[in-house]
C-alpha cells in the first residue's frame, strides 16, 4: 500500500483510489489498485475499478478481462454491469454489450434512470416494420405454442456478427411466449449486399405460417431512429420501441385474450 494509505483498509484504499481516479489522477489510482490487488488477488471492486481505468487509458482488451473477472466474483452489480456493456460497446462487440446493458436493467430495472437521469430507448433494430413483427409475434407464438418454429436472417457479406441482434430479439420474444427449453433455432447467412431480411417460419403437421421484414436500405434504420428520438424528448426511464410505437398496453391486452 503508498505510505500515505497505510493503515487503511483495503475498502477504504479502495475509496481513496476511486476518488484519485475521479480526479484523472490515474496513476496514483493504478498503484493503489495494484496494491489491493497485491494483498487480496479477488478484490472484486479493485478488479473493476482497474478495468475502468483500464478503458479510460484505451487498454480496451485489459479492461474487459479485468470488468468479467470483477463480475465472477460479483455478478449483482448493475452499475458493474454497465461499464462492461461501456467498454464491449467501444470494441464494437455490440451483442455482449447489448446483453450487459440488459443484465443491468435485470438487476435495477430502474437503472438507467436512478444513476443516469436519462431516457433510453432500447432496440437491437429500430425499424418500423420489425417492431411491428417482433409485436405480432407475441401474439402468435402465445396463440400457437405447439407449433415449430425456425428463424431465417440474411445480411450483407461485410456483417460481422452472426447471429443478428434482431434475430436473436426475435428469438427471444417468442421463446417468452413458448413452453419451458423450448428451441428456436436461427439459421443465418452472409451474402452479397442484403441490407437485412429476417423470416420466421411456424409449422404443424398440417399447416404452416411465415412472417417476413426485408429493409431495402438504410433509411428504414434513419426512419425509426427519428422516431425513437422524437419520443424519448423529456423522458426518462428505460424504454422499448413498442413504447415509441404507442401498442403495449395494446399488445398485453391482445395477448391475455388468446
Amino acid at each position: 500500500m503508498p505510505d500515505g494509505d497505510r493503515g487503511l483498509s483495503l475498502d477504504e484504499a479502495l475509496s481513496v483510489a476511486v476518488a484519485l481516479q475521479q480526479a484523472e489522477q490515474w496513476a496514483a489510482a493504478a498503484e493503489i489498485y495494484r496494491s489491493i490487488l497485491e494483498a487480496a488477488p479477488d478484490h472484486a471492486g479493485a478488479l473493476h475499478f482497474s478495468g475502468v481505468l483500464a478503458h479510460q487509458q484505451e487498454r480496451g482488451d485489459e479492461a474487459v478481462g479485468l470488468i468479467e473477472r470483477s463480475l465472477e466474483l460479483e455478478p449483482d452489480q448493475p452499475d458493474w454491469h454497465s461499464n462492461l456493456g461501456i467498454v464491449l460497446q467501444d470494441r464494437l462487440r455490440l451483442d455482449e454489450a447489448t446483453a450487459a446493458y440488459e443484465r443491468a436493467v435485470e438487476l435495477d430495472p430502474g437503472h438507467a434512470n436512478a444513476h443516469n437521469n436519462l431516457g433510453v430507448v432500447y432496440a437491437p433494430n429500430v425499424t418500423l416494420g420489425v417492431n411491428v413483427l417482433l409485436a405480432a409475434l407475441k401474439i402468435v407464438a402465445r396463440a400457437l405454442p405447439e407449433f415449430d418454429y425456425l428463424i431465417t436472417e440474411t445480411h450483407h457479406n461485410k456483417k460481422f456478427d452472426i447471429p443478428s441482434g434482431t434475430a436473436k430479439k426475435i428469438a427471444g420474444t417468442i421463446r417468452k411466449e413458448l413452453p419451458k427449453d423450448a428451441e428456436v433455432p436461427i439459421h443465418s447467412a452472409r451474402v452479397g449486399g442484403y441490407v437485412g431480411v429476417h423470416t420466421v417460419l411456424l409449422a404443424s403437421d398440417s399447416e404452416r405460417l411465415s412472417l417476413t421484414h426485408e429493409s431495402f436500405n438504410r433509411s428504414a434504420f434513419a426512419s425509426g431512429a427519428l422516431r425513437a428520438a422524437k419520443f424519448i424528448l423529456g423522458k426518462s426511464g428505460w424504454y422499448e420501441m413498442e413504447d415509441v410505437l404507442g401498442f403495449a398496453d395494446v399488445l398485453e391486452r391482445a395477448a391475455s385474450a388468446v
